[in-house]
């Protein structure tokens, strides 16, 4: 599937989320937490901006011509995992610079510093979930590959995410719902990057 009205579709379902989100949405004094990974990620970015040398270089590339083959500016011959050069795409549709992405890396960065906070909040306390959050953006193996379009620590957090509703499903196996988002999140984690290796992982731990 590729052309224009992929990229226009994927941003409609974002919106019409988000819009559904929202409707039940209620900020209290405590969720400034959340605000710590956006603004240290976007200080990082604007003191350490990767982005404006690396785009058409190394595995980069790869991922951006993927993009644009979504939008049928080329015909990229080389296999790549769909799912975030699908995201690139819709920032392409959107501010038409075929050149760079600027704001998908850096909202995939920020959604997986989301999950490591979120999953150590429910594992320890705030206080600690604000240190890990911080420490994993600080880690210079993401600092650098999270600023970058690559799919690296995009896939970081959704095997984050699944990984959190493999214990929400544990604690309520009679719930099918969570079993079934599960399922999907996995299916979209290989959708994000080639992680066939992962698997060992995953089944070592449905093993014990």
């Amino acid at each position: 599937l590729n052309g224009w009205w992929t990229s226009l579709f994927g941003v409609f379902i974002i919106c019409f989320s988000l819009a559904f989100i929202s409707q039940n949405f209620s900020f209290k004094y405590s969720d400034i937490r959340w605000l710590l990974a956006p603004l240290v990620i976007f200080l990082i970015a604007w003191y350490v901006p990767w982005w404006d040398y690396h785009h058409q270089r190394f595995d980069t590339a790869a991922y951006m011509f993927s993009a644009l083959e979504f939008l049928n500016y080329r015909e990229y011959p080389s296999f790549r995992s769909p799912l975030v050069p699908g995201f690139f795409s819709m920032e392409i549709f959107l501010l038409r610079n075929t050149y760079i992405v600027f704001w998908t890396p850096i909202l995939l960065f920020i959604g997986t510093a989301w999950q490591v906070q979120h999953l150590a909040e429910r594992w320890s306390s705030t206080q600690i979930s604000l240190l890990c959050t911080l420490s994993f953006i600080l880690l210079p193996t993401i600092r650098y590959w999270g600023q970058m379009a690559m799919t690296d620590v995009a896939v970081c957090g959704i095997w984050l995410f699944s990984l959190h509703l493999l214990l929400k499903s544990e604690k309520n196996p009679e719930k099918k719902s969570i079993a079934l988002i599960l399922g999907i999140s996995i299916g979209l984690t290989f959708m994000t990057k080639q992680t066939y290796i992962y698997l060992l992982g995953l089944v070592g731990w449905l093993i014990i």
